[in-house]
């Protein structure tokens, strides 16, 4: 497939292309199945690779307020914000803040969630009745207060406008821990927190059931892939496809080695074509031979030999049903290799496919 209008065609680069309309689908879908519960969007980690930017001013529109991991990433939506909105967005930051930085966040209006006594003290010394969000830990031992800290009569003198915790085990429908933080955190926030809206469930805890869904919810890679259990959600697609020019093609006896260490050897007369994409660009691996892993073009298959090079990999080419050219382009993600696929063929999580996305990828957004 040869694409000159892509920029990265220019450039050389492999290319993600990126639909924002989908972004919006599937966020309006999840809006929509978790009413009345207010739907705020993850965009922590540049939107998990996505552009986080973009990703803001596709949905400006549709939401109250977003969740970012860090103060860093907040100050750039909050820039955003000032100049390119119309309206006023709660910006919330999961990680809270380092000691020191909370007049910061008080000033640009930004919403810490407190995980801690420390943060909570400084926030009320320095938070000028600003408002924030507690994190209760309920089972997840990563962030968050635990029980022998939430009477500490500070938390109340804070202006908490939402009381949130993470589920551990979401992904799996029927595991018992889901039910177990439910009750946990429910019990400790409406004991300690009445009338004070909360929040449990983000992207696999929205289909969890009713009682998951409480006052928000806090989509993330589900904005950006289907990860539903079995992926048979029919109404949530992913927004993205990653494609890669082919740069090289050649034609070796039975024998020859291929890649680092040699890692893979023909075991006929073999057409291989390097293509333009390796480890520093996205989620492949060069511990091992991605053997599993194929990239497509007109529904031809081609799996990958030898090991991943930081800027290319192989493929094989000899099975090919249509020609493949020097220019062409392959395609990594997409119809025929799923995010929820080709995260399980890398051995990784969908998260982690998108978050790996390198600098170097152009992204080409379609509106």
């Amino acid at each position: 497939m040869r694409n000159p209008c892509l920029k990265g065609y220019a450039l050389g680069n492999a290319v993600a292309i990126i639909s924002l309309k989908q972004i919006r689908d599937n966020f309006n879908y999840l809006k929509k199945i978790a009413s009345p519960s207010i739907c705020m969007p993850v965009l922590k980690a540049n939107a998990y690779g996505i552009g986080a930017l973009k990703v803001l001013s596709a949905l400006v529109d549709e939401i109250e307020g977003c969740f970012v991991a860090t103060p860093s990433e907040a100050y750039s939506l909050r820039e955003y914000i000032a100049l390119q909105a119309h309206k006023k967005i709660k910006i919330f930051v999961l990680h809270g803040f380092l000691p020191g930085e909370a007049e910061k966040l008080a000033d640009l209006e930004l919403i810490p969630v407190i995980n801690t006594e420390c943060q909570a003290q400084e926030w009320r010394s320095v938070g000028k009745g600003r408002p924030c969000a507690i994190h209760i830990d309920s089972g997840m031992s990563r962030l968050g207060i635990s029980f022998k800290e939430i009477e500490n009569p500070v938390f109340k003198k804070i202006n908490p406008i939402l009381i949130m915790s993470h589920l551990a085990c979401a992904d799996q429908k029927f595991h018992p821990k889901n039910q177990e933080q439910l009750k946990y955190f429910s019990a400790l926030s409406n004991t300690f927190f009445p009338n004070i809206a909360k929040s449990i469930a983000a992207s696999d805890g929205i289909f969890l059931g009713k009682e998951f869904l409480m006052d928000v919810v806090r989509p993330g890679i589900s904005l950006y892939a289907n990860i539903s259990q079995d992926n048979v959600n029919p109404f949530l697609k992913d927004a993205i496809s990653i494609k890669a020019p082919v740069f090289q093609i050649s034609e070796y006896d039975s024998g020859k080695a291929f890649g680092y260490s040699s890692s893979w050897v023909a075991n006929r007369k073999t057409m291989s074509a390097t293509v333009g994409i390796g480890y520093a660009d996205c989620c492949l691996s060069s511990r091992y031979r991605n053997h599993d892993i194929f990239l497509q073009k007109h529904k031809d298959s081609f799996p990958i030999i030898g090991k991943t090079s930081m800027d290319s990999i192989i493929i094989d080419i000899t099975d090919a049903k249509h020609s493949v050219r020097i220019g062409d382009f392959v395609e990594l993600l997409g119809e025929d290799q799923d995010i929820l696929t080709l995260a399980k063929r890398c051995e990784i999580t969908p998260h982690e496919v998108l978050t790996s996305l390198g600098s170097r990828i152009s992204r080409e957004y379609l509106s």
